[in-house]
């Protein structure tokens, strides 16, 4: 948490407010001097003239809206009558023609200031296409000019017609209907698609239903005026919600969201066509208007973008009691509807509503198709190619046929099962004959075995007999001599049982040392370990002749487990360690004790961040145990789960995931129900999942391993807390701050009732807490808590120790984001002087607190000093991470723009340049990573130009 809140590149926040801030005031009609603007905020003002960019029709739109004026009652040919409608680009009138043929039509005038040469230019260009186009679906285009005023004017069929969604409400059309209905607007949009128009603002509005005939017809009105228009009015429609804008962002494609979005085809006109299927299946929009707006653009752009749509039929219930409604007005029952969704339709709409589009229906035509196959009950381009789906197709369309063939088997079967028993029946008495028969001649040979056996036991007797008389005669000596070994083995066994009387009591006493430190074992007395561990170990030593080594050993393993958990892993590597020398001495060496021995040195090297050499004891344990354990084994799936942690840990989550993989599939085989090896298992996945951006998948796993974590232990237990902190912890990288704070409460409260007093995990929760309230920009909030965290871990370890470090990392880091620097520095000063003297040698901890002490004295205006804290950050992050890493792309970036902000912008250029091309390597085309180097480059190559 700490190194990603101060590694950022630039003060995107403050820019977005800034630029809200001045699109208010123009709104308003004030004057603002953009560039004085930008001079006022120099350490934002790329990204400011970036924004101003993006959003430039805004401007223009404001300024043309106050020049409008009242509108002309007369332009050439045509009379306007009244108006039809309003929107951000123009307003619609009714007009009625007069030369040279009478007719009503729409006439829609654009607002001054829209660049009106370029717009004509543009449709000038169009209408040679849009005449061509000759369709019952589409609207026609007849004419367009510029007014005496200069305002360019589109004149349009009039269609008196209702959109499409209002249509399917009144009328309550059918499922069918409906679905037809969007196969006419795939005709028509293929139709101007096949003349090289593409509409690009298709929503209910631009489609609209008549019933004039007794048929439903639709008609696509602005068909083409999208494309006319170019990028502007585009960019124009994301802040706009009334009238007729192109480009509204509900049924907006994620290419068109994008700030160059030249770059758009026939696609995503069927990203907008399966908005409205979507619309007209379940009366709501993926993402609602609303919904896009309160995020903003950057977070409009990111759902488009980013989040997946629910399916429709996910959709459907979230609307509560209002489903049953949603169904009556398709003329179906609520279950008929849900199965109509179920796969079928929720294929075919995701299919159409694909972020790739090379994924999507390649044309109009193939989502037509696709809809009609649904119709016919046969098996779908956008359903799986199973043999499975194709048989239940088939099925659907010759229901009848397959019945009576399948009555016509059953008989068949039927005859030939009863012939097969009556034979089975014949060849069974025949074997039983025949068995009965062989077990009569083995009774005989039995008999005549026994008679044998007989004879030979008479003459063993009579040998018997001669060897007794035999030893009599030595009896008397063997007697004595048994009388005096009697005397020896009694003073053995008295010595031994003293011996074994101080090995239990010492073993005894131990393990009530162990319970009362465990919290898992029924312990709930705040922190005793350190106390409870030095009795059990002072103990072992006072026993140490008496004690069987193995057992001590054994106890050794268990001492430095509880010693590990509970934050005191250096010297619970001292007693693992001592603990493999005694296994290695035994005469008779037991693999699996080793492998035990090596896990546990692992997990003690990495609570301490010595993921490296961790490594090769977590590589060893699990090669041992595959000797050991061929098949599937509990200590074979922890083994898989150790090394795949460490790999983890090393930034290696690529070659750590089939491990993690392999472990969880082992587990579900050997337990089918719930089980504490496969919940973990499952949270170390999810861990995983999440560094690998796969944080939905993250989650679910996350939730699934909460789930069977509290029906194990429905009491207080650390490991429904630990779990209840990892779902919090992933909530918040999918930005719902709210549900993750709510968690981690419930994870404190918890730990709270568990641990009386001061405790590790109960630090550890606080400091968590105050993170998700930081994450929420309720810095202050979360201030007191870091403190009360910090203060804990202080009383806890009073000398060195990482929680201590990284406390006083983590309350730098909220002062640094409340500008607090002259506080802050001294913290990450004295954490990063306590990890250097815990560590030798480059840590992952020592490189982000280089760089957070860095950020802090560029704050300070000590731009020399954070130019040496960040190069070193970035020279131990290389050493860490060889190759491409995230954590070394984030050292680049963080020390170009340092170099940058001291003007030496030709020594920042190669950094940013290699940046770029790392983050190109690294991550997928419209990952944010991407977007931070490509803006720092920008910034930087500017800062070159203007050096020239």
């Amino acid at each position: 948490m700490t190194s990603s809140s101060t590694d950022g590149y630039a003060d995107d926040a403050k820019a977005e407010q800034v630029f809200e801030d001045y699109l208010a005031r123009v709104s308003s009609g004030e004057a603002v001097d953009f560039d004085a603007l930008c001079d006022v905020h120099q350490e934002i003002a790329s990204t400011l003239r970036d924004m101003k960019h993006l959003f430039s029709a805004v401007g223009e739109t404001s300024g043309a809206t106050q020049e409008n004026g009242p509108a002309p009652q007369q332009i050439g040919p045509y009379h306007l009558r009244e108006t039809l409608g309003e929107g951000g680009m123009g307003t619609v009138y009714l007009a009625e023609q007069l030369e040279p043929v009478r007719r009503r039509v729409a006439l829609k005038i654009i607002k001054l200031g829209m660049d009106s040469k370029a717009i004509i230019q543009r449709f000038e260009q169009e209408r040679q296409a849009l005449a061509l186009m000759d369709h019952d679906g589409i609207a026609r285009v007849y004419d367009c000019g510029t007014t005496e005023r200069g305002q360019p004017y589109f004149v349009m069929e009039l269609v008196k017609g209702v959109p499409i969604d209002e249509f399917c409400e009144q009328h309550r059309l059918s499922l069918q209907d409906r679905l037809e209905l969007i196969q006419q607007v795939c005709v028509a949009v293929q139709h101007a698609h096949q003349k090289g128009v593409v509409h690009r603002d298709l929503k209910p509005g631009n489609v609209l239903v008549t019933n004039d005939t007794g048929g439903h017809q639709i008609k696509i009105i602005d068909f083409g005026l999208a494309k006319a228009m170019g990028g502007k009015l585009i960019q124009q429609s994301l802040v706009s919600e009334v009238g007729l804008i192109i480009g509204t962002s509900a049924y907006m494609a994620p290419e068109q969201a994008s700030p160059s979005n030249l770059d758009i085809d026939t696609r995503a006109d069927i990203y907008s066509v399966g908005v409205l299927l979507y619309q007209v299946l379940v009366g709501e929009l993926p993402f609602s208007g609303e919904e896009l707006q309160k995020a903003g653009l950057a977070g409009m752009q990111r759902i488009l973008q980013e989040v997946s749509p629910p399916k429709p039929s996910t959709k459907l219930t979230t609307v509560g009691p209002a489903a049953d409604q949603v169904a009556a007005r398709r003329r179906v029952s609520l279950s008929a509807l849900r199965k109509a969704l179920k796969t079928d339709l929720d294929w075919v709409v995701l299919k159409a509503l694909d972020k790739d589009r090379n994924r999507r229906y390649s044309s109009a035509n193939a989502l037509a198709e696709d809809l009609q196959r649904f119709l016919d009950h046969k098996p779908l381009v956008a359903g799986p190619p199973s043999a499975f789906y194709q048989m239940q197709k088939l099925l659907g369309r010759y229901r009848g046929q397959f019945v009576a063939a399948l009555l016509f088997v059953v008989t068949l079967l039927a005859g030939g099962i009863s012939s097969f028993v009556l034979w089975q029946q014949a060849k069974q008495r025949a074997q039983d004959n025949a068995r009965l028969a062989a077990d009569n001649l083995t009774l005989a040979e039995n008999n005549a075995l026994i008679a044998e056996q007989k004879s030979q036991l008479a003459e063993q007797k009579s040998q018997l007999a001669e060897q007794n008389l035999a030893l009599a005669n030595s009896e008397r000596l063997a007697k004595e001599q048994a009388e005096s070994s009697a005397a020896a083995a009694r003073r053995e066994e008295q010595s031994a049982k003293a011996s074994a009387a101080t090995a239990r009591a010492v073993t005894e006493f131990v393990q009530q040392a162990l319970v009362n430190a465990d919290p898992n074992q029924g312990g709930k007395q705040g922190f005793l370990v350190a106390d409870a561990m030095d009795q059990a170990i002072a103990h072992l030593d006072s026993g140490q002749r008496e004690l069987d080594p193995k057992a001590k050993a054994q106890l050794l393993r268990t001492i430095s487990r509880i010693l590990n958990g509970n934050a005191r892993s250096a010297q619970a590597l001292e007693l693992a360690q001592q603990s493999l020398v005694i296994e290695r001495e035994q005469q008779e060496v037991v693999p699996r004790d080793v492998a035990a021995c090596l896990s546990q040195i692992g997990q003690c090297l990495t609570e301490l961040d010595r993921y490296h050499k961790a490594l090769p004891y977590y590589e060893e344990a699990l090669a041992i145990r595959r000797q050991v354990f061929p098949g599937d084994h509990q200590s074979l799936t922890r083994s898989l789960q150790n090394l795949a942690f460490c790999l983890h840990g090393m930034r290696r989550s690529a070659e750590a995931l089939p491990h993690y993989e392999a472990a969880l599939a082992m587990n579900k085989r050997m337990f089918s129900d719930d089980h504490d090896d496969t919940a973990s298992n499952l949270n170390n996945l999810a861990s995983c999942l999440r560094s690998l951006n796969r944080t939905e998948d993250a989650l679910e796993m996350y939730q699934e391993s909460l789930a069977m974590t509290k029906r194990l232990f429905p009491q207080d237990r650390p490991d429904v807390a630990r779990s209840l902190n990892n779902v919090a912890t992933c909530l918040s990288d999918l930005n719902r701050e709210e549900e993750a704070l709510r968690h981690h409460e419930e994870s404190l409260a918890m730990m709270r009732r568990l641990f009386s007093g001061d405790h590790p995990h109960v630090a550890t929760c606080i400091r968590n807490l105050a993170t998700s309230l930081s994450s929420l920009e309720r810095n202050e909030e979360a201030l007191p808590r870091y403190e009360e965290a910090l203060a804990m871990w202080q009383r806890l370890f009073p000398d060195d120790h990482r929680g201590v470090a990284y406390s006083l990392s983590d309350l730098a880091a909220c002062l640094l984001l409340l500008h607090r620097y002259e506080r802050a520095l001294p913290r990450f000063e004295e954490a990063l002087a306590m990890m250097q003297r815990l560590t030798s040698g480059d840590h992952p901890k020592i490189a982000v607190l280089l760089n957070n002490s860095g950020n802090c004295l560029l704050h300070l205006e000590r731009g020399e000093e954070a130019r040496r804290q960040f190069q070193q950050s970035l020279a131990m992050r290389r050493r860490l991470y060889p190759g491409d890493n995230p954590s070394v792309l984030s050292g680049l970036g963080n020390l170009a723009l340092c170099l940058s902000r001291l003007g030496t912008n030709k020594e920042a250029l190669p950094h940013a340049v290699e940046a770029d091309a790392m983050a190109q390597r690294l991550f997928a085309e419209h990952h944010p990573s991407r977007k931070h180097t490509a803006e720092i480059l920008a910034e930087v190559r500017e800062a070159v130009n203007s050096d020239k």
